[in-house]
C-alpha cells in the first residue's frame, strides 16, 4: 500500500480551531499518512504561495476544513485584505476542478462539527464530506485516503438463464354468454356447502352434469349466479366457453310448460353448429354435447 500524501487547507479562525486542525494532522501522520500542514513549516524556501500551489497541485488529496470563515474566503465573500492565504488556495482549487472538466477525486470537504455542513464551498456540495469529530467519521475518511473500502464489491457472476413467462393472449379468453340468466341479488348467505359442491363437481374429471333440484323461489339461480361470479374472478378456471340459460320465463305459470326447443336452437348456434337442421331432441342433445 502506497503512502498517501495529504495537504490540509483551512482558515485560522482561532487558536483553538488551529489546534484542532493540528490534532487531526498529527493523528493522520501517526496512522501512516504523509500529512502536510502549514503549522509544520517555519518558512518554505520557495515562499508560501508557491508552497501552497505545489501541494495543491501534486499531493494525492487536499482536505478542506470547512467553517464559516473558510467558506467566506474560498467563495470570495471576505473583506479585502483578510484571509489572503485561504483566498489563494480557494482560487487554486477552483482552477484544478475547472481544468479537470469538473471531475473531482482529490478535494475532500472535512467537518470538525456537525453544524459546519452549511459551509461546504459550492464546487464541493455534491462531494462526500467527512465528520472527523467522531471516531466513525475519522475511520471513514482514513479508508478514503488509503483506498480501503469498507464494503467490497463481489466478483461478477454468470448471467442466469430464466424460462420465458407463460402467458395467455387476449384471444384465448373464454367466450361468455350469460344474458339468458335472470338477475339476482348481490348477496348470498348460507350457501357455502352448495358452492363447494359446485366447485367439487367442476374439478372432478368424471363429472359432466350436475343437477340442482329444489322448489321454485328457494334461490337456485342466485346460487348459480354467485358461483359464476366466483368463477369469473378466476378467469373461469380454464373454461373455453361459458353458456347460461334459464327456462324460468317459460314455466312459471300452471298453463305453461318449459320447452327445450328454443334452448337447443340458441345453444347449437352459439356453440357453432353449422350442419343440417336437427329434428329429434336426441340428435340435438348429441350434437350439443360433442
Amino acid at each position: 500500500m502506497n503512502t498517501p500524501k495529504v495537504f490540509i487547507s483551512y482558515s485560522h479562525d482561532s487558536r483553538d480551531h488551529a489546534d484542532r486542525v493540528l490534532t487531526l494532522a498529527d493523528r493522520l501522520r501517526e496512522d501512516g499518512i504523509d500529512c502536510i500542514l502549514d503549522q509544520y513549516e517555519e518558512s518554505p524556501p520557495e515562499g508560501w504561495t508557491m508552497w501552497m500551489d505545489r501541494h495543491i497541485k501534486n499531493d494525492d488529496f487536499v482536505l478542506m476544513i470547512c467553517t464559516e470563515k473558510y467558506y467566506r474566503r474560498v467563495m470570495g465573500e471576505e473583506e479585502p485584505g483578510k484571509g489572503l492565504g485561504v483566498k489563494w488556495e480557494g482560487k487554486l482549487i477552483y482552477q484544478h476542478i475547472y481544468r479537470a472538466d469538473s471531475i473531482n477525486t482529490r478535494f475532500i470537504p472535512v467537518l470538525l462539527a456537525a453544524d459546519q455542513v452549511l459551509y461546504i464551498p459550492t464546487p464541493l456540495l455534491d462531494a462526500t464530506y467527512y465528520r472527523v469529530d467522531t471516531e466513525a467519521g475519522y475511520e471513514t475518511l482514513y479508508r478514503r485516503l488509503t483506498h480501503q473500502l469498507e464494503i467490497l464489491k463481489p466478483e461478477l457472476g454468470e448471467l442466469r438463464k430464466l424460462p420465458p413467462r407463460e402467458r395467455k393472449q387476449d384471444f384465448f379468453q373464454p367466450q361468455i354468454m350469460l344474458a339468458k340468466l335472470p338477475t339476482t341479488g348481490k348477496d348470498l348467505f348460507g350457501r357455502e356447502k352448495e358452492l363447494q359442491m359446485l366447485d367439487d363437481a367442476w374439478n372432478d374429471p368424471h363429472t359432466n352434469i350436475l343437477s340442482l333440484v329444489a322448489w321454485g323461489g328457494v334461490g337456485k339461480t342466485a346460487l348459480v349466479n354467485e358461483w359464476l361470479n366466483q368463477m369469473e374472478q378466476d378467469n373461469y378456471r380454464g373454461a373455453d366457453r361459458v353458456y347460461g340459460w334459464s327456462f324460468y320465463s317459460q314455466g312459471t305459470r300452471e298453463d305453461k310448460q318449459a320447452s327445450a326447443d328454443t334452448f337447443f336452437e340458441d345453444a347449437l348456434a352459439w356453440f357453432g353448429y353449422q350442419g343440417e337442421p336437427l329434428k329429434s331432441p336426441w340428435d340435438k342433445g348429441k350434437n350439443l354435447h360433442s
